[in-house]
């Protein structure tokens, strides 16, 4: 039995829309927008912390963190690029 198309699987629906807003630089994000936006867990962005190799967070009150957008997006963009049929 044929199925007919719904609303959200034909092209251009906002729901199939996989663009991203670009994020501010002045931006602080919260510990799930960061493991989001990297695909480390947490407790991997804690260890690197600790070892000086990702930004730190910055405290916005007694239970809450936060880490500057641009400091984020910078140690993104310094990762080494992927390529093809593994590292040099």
């Amino acid at each position: 039995m044929k199925r007919s198309a719904t609303r959200a699987s034909l092209p251009g629906h906002p729901e199939n829309d996989l663009t991203v807003p670009p994020i501010p630089r002045e931006a602080l994000l919260p510990l799930p927008e960061v493991v989001r936006l990297t695909s480390l867990s947490q407790t991997v962005i804690y260890e690197r912390m600790a070892a000086g190799t990702f930004p730190l967070a910055r405290h916005l009150g007694p239970r809450r963190v936060a880490w500057p957008a641009a400091e984020v997006l910078d140690w993104i963009a310094a990762l080494p690029k992927w390529k093809p049929g593994g590292a040099e």
